[in-house]
């Protein structure tokens, strides 16, 4: 059973989850899984990512003490055992690729976004990987496949446009540059053509406050794997009192586009000049800054890039051990999302509201390896497993009417799951107040963000196999729990693991 709590308040968020890694110390025995086969099976998304790769086992018989599953993929000259689980990938712990915590369950399908090996290497169509698969019960087991002999570099038409990521900036300080931030991903098209744009590839920004759209190009931000940053001149800024009109777009190497604005359904330039993000200049004397640390897995994080998104500040890199930040001089009585990013993590945010006074201790926590805030349809094989939902578990300030998303690795049973009236003693999905109370609403099923018009509202663009609860009457101040029990299940007949 999957369950989540969130507390609902009437302020904006933005949601991301990760995958964590642990250390543990196993002694070797005899193996039940046998079976073990790594392949290729996939030939739609471009270039090698993860749905290239898919591992099937044999489980066998149950062992005592059972934990958990893990897999692993590691080139072929890689000597790894029980015994150097910890030191075979280069001195250090090679990376699980995906755990599972049902024996049963024999087959994985790496998420579209994971790129390296359990190493830490990306992937490359000229080594050999072999699969392992790690039971760890009473007597651990470790097993491997032969080695991998049909990986293939996909080259798929092109149809995707980019992906960007934002938060609108809704405040500038006077007589300041303004620095706007974004995420963009391309499907095909790399970090490193939209940094150096040429031919048809871009990602800008437009902005006025007359009557002409000036235009600049984004910079990568150096350490990310997608952050850009797109600046606005001090004159153009200008006085306290002014504002400034922006929207953001990019286009790939095929020539598909996004336009980013506050028409959500915009597809085009023309579009977001109506609706565009407009940006209020403010005196800000002395402003208040926010402090505090970047962790993982409770450690202290260097280099990592911070800013406030939500305020045109310029960004900071931690660059001390202790993964400490600060961010000054914003304006006071306000809101924003602290976003983390780093090269190898996955980005996170914290929504932080501010007075008069400077606050310390905002720490803000991200996870070493693949990021997954949404997905493409995945794998059929095994049990769904959840890889991501909105908004997180613990969240507050989220609006009332926000609609709550649990996405899946894979193709989901409609019948299992649509619901009119999930207050009802039948539900699958359901939720609840602090009392226990089921709370009105309407529960539905979207393959993609584009089955129906209640899916295209609250989705994000790349929101697939996806439950989404539209609720009726929660109300502010309240913690509420999401449930979805045992009986909803995969288009493969197989229930959801929690």
């Amino acid at each position: 059973m999957f369950r989540k709590k969130l507390a609902l308040l009437l302020l904006p968020i933005v949601v991301g989850v990760g995958l964590g890694v642990f250390l543990f110390n196993l002694s070797p025995a005899n193996a039940d899984v046998t079976g073990v086969a790594i392949s290729d099976i996939d030939n739609v998304g471009y270039g090698l990512n993860g749905q290239d790769f898919q591992i099937t086992w044999t489980p066998g018989s149950a062992p005592s003490g059972y934990m958990f599953t893990q897999m692993f993929i590691l080139p072929s000259t890689t000597a790894f055992s029980l015994d150097t689980l910890n030191t075979a990938c280069g001195g250090e712990q090679c990376m699980p690729l995906g755990m599972l915590n049902s024996y049963s369950m024999a087959t994985w399908t790496l998420p579209m976004s994971a790129i390296k090996d359990s190493a830490g290497n990306n992937f490359v169509t000229n080594t050999q990987y072999v699969a392992w698969v790690l039971v760890s019960s009473t007597v651990p087991q470790l097993v491997s496949s032969s080695p991998m002999n049909n990986l293939a570099f996909d080259i798929p038409a092109d149809n995707t446009p980019p992906m960007i990521m934002h938060m609108s900036v809704n405040s500038a300080k006077a007589g300041l540059v303004g620095y706007v931030y974004a995420l963009v991903t391309d499907d095909q098209t790399q970090t490193s053509a939209f940094a150096s744009p040429s031919g048809q590839v871009f990602t800008r920004l437009f902005y006025k406050t007359g009557a002409d759209w000036i235009t600049v190009n984004g910079s990568h931000v150096s350490g990310t794997p997608n952050v850009f940053e797109y600046v606005i001149p001090s004159n153009i800024i200008g006085s306290n009192g002014n504002t400034v009109e922006y929207y953001l777009g990019s286009r790939d190497a095929a020539g598909n586009e996004r336009w980013f604005c506050a028409n959500p359904q915009a597809t085009s330039a023309a579009q977001c000049q109506i609706d565009k993000f407009i940006i209020n200049v403010v005196t800000i004397s002395p402003g208040v800054s926010l402090a505090g640390n970047i962790k993982s897995n409770g450690l202290n994080v260097a280099g990592v890039f911070v800013f406030a998104a939500g305020f045109a500040g310029k960004g900071v890199t931690t660059t001390d051990p202790g993964g400490a930040y600060t961010l000054s001089s914003l304006p006071a009585s306000n809101a924003f999302d602290i976003t983390a990013v780093k090269n190898n993590y996955c980005q996170n945010s914290r929504f932080e509201s501010v007075g008069t006074t400077n606050k310390t201790g905002i720490d803000v926590n991200i996870n070493f390896g693949a990021c997954q805030m949404s997905g493409t349809p995945g794998s059929s094989g095994g049990s769904p497993m959840v890889v991501f939902s909105g908004p997180p578990d613990g969240m507050q300030n989220v609006p009332t009417s926000t609609g709550l998303r649990i996405g899946f690795n894979q193709p989901m049973d409609a019948s299992t799951i649509n619901d009119n009236d999930p207050t009802n003693v039948g539900s699958h999905v359901y939720v609840t107040n602090q009392s226990g109370q089921k709370m009105a609403g309407t529960v539905l099923y979207c393959e993609t963000p584009n089955s129906n018009a209640t899916c295209q509202q609250n989705l994000f663009p790349m929101d697939n196999n996806t439950i989404l609860f539209v609720p009726q009457n929660l109300v502010t101040g309240t913690m509420y729990t999401v449930v979805v029990d045992e009986s909803v299940k995969g288009s493969n007949g197989q229930s959801v693991q929690g």
